[in-house]
């Protein structure tokens, strides 16, 4: 039997049209799922900004007490991209695992979800403020639209501020990623808390936040470096305790790492340094998330380990 589930979209979550209408193979908590995104009207009339998103295939007659449900709307034409409010979840079990399977994934969706928006943020360059709801963002029923049995659980719900989007090479990514047993390297992590202090207009905790991003970075690639030179990590990394210093030792130690300098980050943390009423312009902020982002991606591969 089938097992149905539909995901409610509270956060703003964009996507490219190649993601419309796509299956996406799932794991949460152990259980293989098939995630579906609802589709773009095909029916040869015009799309304009506002048209509704049509159910996802397999979903069509789903209501939501009695009503049609809102699966998103196209925000911007003719590239057609649009803003998700709702998947569609199917998951393929023996009746008499239904109960049990019903119960696993409730308990694990809210970790899921969350790490689905932890690599969706890094990828879309979403900012978000976190919050918090009372409801669990699925609701699982049968073939019979019969609710399986829920638990309560608390979610960490997403408010989005700038509009990014992702392909479809991306949302593969990104639902592998909440998959799987990865998780976000430090560096990111750190970048992360920088776009929620943006979002709550906390410059100067921006500022903080990426500096100790680049720093737990350059220490990382100090020490690789040093491990596969034979140097003395340790005594290079006492040597060079200042971003700055650490920044130009990772270029002496690897000459191909292609950025070139961070002086302009650097300046624009030592001014709020030596400052206590100077706070970074939200100018400023943006120009230190851009100038961290590019290092952190010419240092790494990926965003997970």
């Amino acid at each position: 039997m089938i097992i149905n589930g539909f995901i409610s979209i509270d956060s703003n979550f964009y996507v490219q049209e190649e993601v419309l209408g796509k299956t996406f193979q799932a794991k949460i908590g152990g259980i293989n799922v098939t995630i579906t995104f609802p589709r773009i009207k095909d029916d040869g009339s015009e799309i304009i900004i506002g048209d509704r998103l049509l159910p996802p295939s397999g979903a069509n007659r789903w209501r939501k007490e009695d009503e049609l449900i809102n699966w998103g709307y196209i925000i911007s034409t003719p590239d057609n991209i649009s803003l998700i409010s709702g998947l569609a979840l199917f998951c393929d079990v023996d009746e008499a695992d239904k109960e049990q399977v019903a119960s696993t994934l409730y308990k694990a969706y809210p970790r899921w979800e969350e790490r689905m928006f932890e690599l969706y943020d890094l990828l879309s360059h979403e900012y978000y403020r976190p919050g918090y709801s009372d409801k669990l963002n699925l609701q699982l029923f049968d073939d019979d639209h019969h609710f399986s049995a829920t638990i309560n659980g608390k979610l960490v719900g997403i408010i989005r501020t700038k509009n990014g989007t992702v392909s479809h090479e991306q949302m593969s990514e990104i639902i592998q990623y909440a998959s799987s047993n990865y998780n976000l390297l430090n560096e990111y992590h750190m970048l992360l808390e920088s776009y929620k202090a943006l979002v709550d207009y906390n410059n100067r905790l921006v500022v903080i936040n990426a500096c100790a991003s680049l720093e737990y970075m350059f220490i990382r690639r100090i020490k690789e470096l040093c491990g596969e030179n034979g140097l003395d990590a340790a005594e290079i990394l006492q040597k060079c305790r200042m971003l700055g210093k650490r920044f130009d030792k990772l270029k002496q130690l690897d000459p191909d790492y292609p950025i070139e300098s961070i002086q302009e980050l650097l300046n624009i943390r030592d001014a709020m340094i030596h400052s206590r009423t100077s706070f970074p312009s939200d100018q400023e902020a943006d120009r230190v998330l851009n100038i961290t982002e590019k290092c952190l991606k010419a240092a790494f591969n990926g965003y997970y380990e």
